[in-house]
Order: C-alpha cells, then structure tokens, then sequence
C-alpha cells in the first residue's frame, strides 16, 4: 500500500503525523510525506510584478523540504523504522500538485488533516480539503483533531474511577 500524507506546518499536520505513526501497518506500507510551496509562477501574475522572487522561492523549498524531513524521520522513529518513508516537495497550486503527486506516485491513500473551525459546523471542509476530497484518484482520510486528554503530567490525577456506577 502507498500512503501519500500532505503537510504543511501546522498543529493540524502535526497531529496527522503522530496518529498515523502510531497505528499499525504492514510491513510492506510505503509513506511519503509531502508539501507543496505555493507559487504564482503564472504569466498572468507575474505580468503583474505578483510573481516570487528567486531567492525567496529557494528558501521557502529549503523550508519545506526541512518540514518534510523532520515529519518522515518522526514516522520513522516512531514505527521503529520498519516502513519506506519518503519526502517530497512540489512547487504550484496545493490541490493540482497533490493530485498531480497521487497520480505519479500512484498513491493507494491520501491522509490530510481538517483545520479547526471554531463557530462552524463541523460538516463545512476547508476549499484544499474539500477538494482533494472530490477529486483525488484514490481514497481520502481527513483526520481531524483530538480533544486532549488530561493526564498525571498535566496536573489532573490520574484514576481508575469507573465512568458509571
């Protein structure tokens, strides 16, 4: 199986990252963790001086590759390196190279995480999720976020009191 899990440095992309390295998996599963630098690389834009500057762009891939490190070598330590875990970054649209990325690598699962909506219902999707959602060439997992659970380390006891009696 190819899992395809799209980041970028949020505390959304984060908790995709912990829960999916968590989980089991075979053996054979392969993971890349992927980002995508936004670009207005389009003649349009940059007729319009909208365009990003050379050393700009460099620096925004150096980050995103750094990102995409980072996450793949958390995967890694926490699935005790047993998996293919593999990086990528793109430059352009966020939807179009993730999709474009699914139908190279020929992606079985694509993982990306929901942002938090606060005063929205929960069924209303971010327009990158939704579309993915629509239009990506395999099934989706949108992992939303955990509520946190108290803990000993938090300040609160930890207990063995049963939820009903």
């Amino acid at each position: 199986m190819k899992v395809l899990i799209a980041v970028n440095d949020s505390k959304e992309s984060r908790n995709v990252i912990e829960q999916i390295a968590t989980r089991p998996w075979r053996a054979e599963t392969q993971f890349k963790v992927m980002t995508v630098v936004a670009s207005l690389d389009n003649h349009k834009w940059t007729d319009w001086g909208l365009g990003v500057d050379d050393e700009d762009l460099t620096e925004f891939k150096t980050k995103a590759t750094d990102l995409v490190n980072r996450y793949g070598g958390r995967i890694k330590a926490l699935m005790d390196g047993g998996n293919f875990v593999e990086g990528q970054v793109r430059v352009g649209h966020v939807c179009d190279e993730v999709i474009a990325e699914l139908k190279a690598w020929d992606a079985d699962l694509l993982v990306i995480g929901a942002h938090e909506n606060k005063g929205v219902p929960d069924v209303i999707l971010g327009n990158n999720a939704r579309h993915l959602l629509n239009h990506a060439p395999c099934s989706v997992q949108i992992i939303k976020m955990r509520p946190v659970r108290a803990t000993a380390r938090d300040g609160f006891a930890a207990t063995n009191v049963p939820c009903c009696s």
